[in-house]
C-alpha cells in the first residue's frame, strides 16, 4: 500500500552524461525516474540508481528486452545496450513507474 502522500527520489544517470534528481510522489506517472527519457550510443550503459526507501527495478516493458531485477534502497544497476531502438521501462513493483531508453 502506497500513500499518496509518500515521497519517493530517484535517480537515473547514463555513463559519461550529467543528470540530476527530482523529488517526486507515488502519482509521479512519468516522472519516477530522473530524468525519465536517456539518449545514449549503442554500446553504452544506463545506470538507475535507488535513491528511495523502497526496492525497484527498471524493467523493459516488452519483458524481453531488459530487466535490472530488484535494486534495493541506496543500490544500482546497470544496462548495456547495444542495439539501436527505443526501450520503453518500468518499476515491476510500481508500475506507475515509467522510462524510455533510446539508443542511437
Amino acid at each position: 500500500f502506497f500513500s499518496s502522500r509518500r515521497r519517493h527520489t530517484r535517480y537515473i544517470s547514463v555513463t559519461g552524461v550529467q543528470t540530476c534528481a527530482l523529488p517526486i510522489y507515488t502519482d509521479c506517472a512519468d516522472k519516477c525516474y530522473a530524468p525519465n527519457t536517456v539518449t545514449v550510443k549503442a554500446g553504452s550503459s544506463v545506470t538507475w540508481k535507488n535513491s528511495d526507501g523502497a526496492v525497484h527495478t527498471a524493467t523493459a516493458t516488452d519483458g524481453k528486452s531488459f530487466d535490472t531485477k530488484s535494486i534495493k534502497a541506496g543500490g544500482s544497476a546497470s544496462v548495456k545496450f547495444d542495439t539501436a531502438g527505443t526501450y520503453p521501462y518500468m518499476c515491476s513493483f510500481h508500475p506507475w513507474m515509467q522510462g524510455t531508453v533510446t539508443v542511437q
